[in-house]
């Protein structure tokens, strides 16, 4: 994913519905990094998801695997 995909996907979680609960992704957004922000948007949305059954695809996991070692690389570096 790139800057602007990551950011479009968030604008599309936030935008149409903005409550209490997703406001807390803009201040994700203030402390944390980019990644860490999107990793746990799409982590929430994977833990939904899963509870409701729903089948998941390979490409979304391997997103979330790679936000979390880019984080990773990050914290270390």
């Amino acid at each position: 994913m790139n800057y602007c995909n990551k950011i479009i996907l968030l604008n599309d979680k936030l935008e149409p519905k903005r409550n209490f609960f997703q406001i807390k992704y803009f201040q994700k957004l203030t402390y944390l990094n980019l990644n860490q922000a999107v990793y746990k948007l799409l982590k929430s949305n994977f833990n939904y998801l899963s509870q409701k059954g729903c089948p998941l695809t390979f490409n979304y996991q391997e997103i979330l695997s790679s936000l979390k070692n880019s984080i990773k690389r990050k914290i270390v570096s």
